[in-house]
Order: C-alpha cells, then sequence, then structure tokens
C-alpha cells in the first residue's frame, strides 16, 4: 500500500492521478478509519496531520517539528511558574561549572530567567540568551529592562539551523541547554554541534526531563491522563520526549568528557505551582483533540480534574524528573575516565 498525501485546497471532483494507476481511492482524514486501511497506515496518516499548513514547507528539512506551546506574552504565566519550580535546582547545578568572566550562551532562552541569573552572578562575563521565537526574545528583553543587566543579550537563532549566526563567530566558555532537546529529534546531533562551539575550557550543561516521572499522590486520574496523551502527541509527531536515554547515550560516547550528573525532581504542591501544569494541558488541548488522542469531553473533563481536584492541598505531586549533566569535549590524545567526575 502506497499512501500520498495532498496539502491542497481542492474541492472539486477526485482526479485521477494518472492514467497508469487505475487501483486508487481517495481518502478524506478529516473522518474515522476506513476499514481498509490498517492501523500502521492510519497512525503514520495522523502523524501526516500534525503538519499544519503554515509551516508544511519547512517540514522537507529534516528534523524540524513545530515547539507545541505559547511562545510570548500568551505564556508568560505559565514560563514563570516553571521557573518558579526548577530555577532553584538548576542554577544550583549551573554554579558549580559558570565562569568568572568570558563568553556564555543560554540556548532555547524562553522569557530569561535563567540566563538573566547567569548574568547578574557574573557581571564579568557575556550572557547571551538565544531562542527561535522573536516573541520569546521580545518578552525576555521587556523583562531585561527594569533590571538594566549591560552583560546580558538576547538574540533569535534556530538551533537545528546554527550555521552563519554572527552571535556564534567566537567560542564560548559555557553553554547551557535546558527543556529544549525534548522538543527536538536530532538530539545527538544538537549536542556534537554545541560541544563545537566550546572554548578549549569550556562546558555544556543540559538538564532535560522524562515525562514517566510525574505522579500523584493519591493517584489522580485526570493528571495521569493528562501525561498520557501528551506523551501520545510527541510519539505521534516522531518525538520521544523521554529524551534522557538520547542524552545519556550521547554523553558516553568516545570523545565526551561528563564532568558532573545527577538527577532533580522538584514538589509541586501549592496551588501556584500546580498551576502550571493546568496551563500546560490547556496549551496541548487543541492538539489532543485534533489529532484524536483526546476525545472532546475526555479533553474536558480532563480540564476540570486539573482546574479543581488536583488543586485541593490533599493531593502532592512530583514534578519532571531531570538529568543535569556537564559535558566537555576530551582533549586531542587524552584516553578518557571509565566514569564521570562527579555524581550526585
Amino acid at each position: 500500500m502506497l499512501l500520498v498525501f495532498f496539502l491542497c485546497t481542492y474541492i472539486g471532483r477526485s482526479p485521477a492521478l494518472s492514467d497508469e494507476h487505475s487501483e486508487f481511492q481517495w481518502i478524506d482524514t478529516r473522518g474515522d478509519r476506513p476499514p481498509e486501511i490498517s492501523e500502521f497506515y492510519w497512525e503514520h496518516t495522523l502523524r501526516a496531520l500534525a503538519i499544519s499548513p503554515e509551516t508544511s514547507e519547512k517540514y522537507t528539512k529534516p528534523g524540524v517539528i513545530d515547539y507545541p506551546l505559547n511562545t510570548g506574552e500568551a505564556d508568560r504565566r505559565r514560563l514563570a511558574i516553571l521557573a518558579d519550580v526548577y530555577d532553584k535546582e538548576t542554577t544550583r547545578f549551573i554554579e558549580k561549572h559558570l565562569p568568572d568572566r568570558g563568553r556564555i550562551l543560554d540556548v532555547g532562552a524562553g522569557h530569561g530567567s535563567v540566563a538573566r541569573w547567569m548574568a547578574e552572578q557574573r557581571p564579568l562575563a557575556t550572557v547571551i540568551g538565544l531562542d527561535k521565537s522573536d516573541e520569546q526574545v521580545e518578552a525576555a528583553k521587556a523583562a531585561n529592562r527594569s533590571l538594566g543587566l549591560a552583560n546580558l543579550l538576547f538574540r533569535s537563532g534556530d538551533l537545528c539551523n546554527l550555521a552563519g549566526n554572527p552571535v556564534l563567530s567566537e567560542p564560548f566558555d559555557l553553554i547551557t541547554c535546558r527543556f529544549i532537546l525534548m522538543h527536538l529529534p536530532n538530539r545527538e546531533q544538537i549536542i556534537d554541534t554545541l560541544l563545537g562551539l566550546l572554548s578549549k575550557t569550556g562546558r555544556l550543561v543540559i538538564q532535560e526531563p522524562t515525562l514517566d516521572s510525574p505522579f500523584t499522590l493519591p493517584p489522580l486520574h485526570a493528571f495521569i491522563r493528562a501525561n498520557q496523551a501528551i506523551q501520545a502527541y510527541g510519539k505521534r509527531i516522531g518525538l520521544d520526549y523521554d529524551c534522557i536515554r538520547d542524552v545519556w547515550r550521547t554523553a558516553c560516547k568516545p570523545g565526551i568528557h561528563i564532568r558532573e550528573v545527577c538527577f532533580s525532581q522538584p514538589t509541586v504542591w501549592s496551588r501556584k505551582h500546580k498551576e502550571m501544569i493546568r496551563l500546560s494541558f490547556d496549551q496541548f488541548r487543541p492538539k489532543l483533540v485534533a489529532m484524536r488522542l483526546l476525545a472532546p469531553m475526555e479533553a474536558d473533563e480532563i480540564a476540570q480534574g486539573l482546574a479543581r481536584e488536583y488543586m485541593d492541598e490533599r493531593i502532592i505531586s512530583g514534578g519532571l524528573r531531570t538529568i543535569q549533566i556537564a559535558l566537555s569535549p576530551w582533549p586531542p590524545g587524552r584516553k578518557a575516565l571509565d566514569t564521570p567526575e562527579s555524581v550526585t
């Protein structure tokens, strides 16, 4: 069976594909699975639906997948809560690898909370926050205006296409990357590229999650189903959001020095912090329904459960468990150690 997908707005009679192929059938992908198409082929059909018409052109380039969440002002509240939940452990780990001066790059900087912290801690260093979204960059710049950090810059840049970016003309003494690789398929290539941007003494600090790790006590159905649906969405578009395995496998390659590694998982208990979970689901929700991963009624029930039962103070939850790892290239000719320098 050969599936051919057409992105068009033609609404006339079904045309013939060619005179030499008589056995074909037009299928409306907005309907239910036709009985003559197996689940395997229908799964790939629905995966194709994840490609929006507005961004279809860039899907001709390998390794490019739409970021599923809002950007700019539309995501300010969720990112502010995320920073409140995760920044403490993020900065604790980064601080041990933070150079006193030199150049620091924060890729996928978002609204810039980590980049601002590094600029405050190291006034003699130049910190550059890089993000693909112009809206994120503008939001980060606006947040920095009130602080007036002269050593902090925010610039636009695509992590999947860094060639020719003037920001990268000189090497960096530290590069940080948090919750970015989970949204990208070509993780090994990106890590190798970032390692290649380091100075001789530079380090790459990565923090990425596993979506199998969040939980509630006692177990809450809405929380479990929301997490399952989001993981299924990732697989549908060709992503495994549990990218810890990919990060660790790449870190263990010959030529890469593991400087330090640890796991961390925050407690999510206050109503303020729980709001992050609800906001994340609300942003994924239209996509989950459109791709038939959730029925509209079930999506409504999950949203209500996250807005009501989950907010009860008698329910406590664990956030995303993350791997935090510091890497650098091994100097040419030097033999790699069998174990990391530091495991915490």
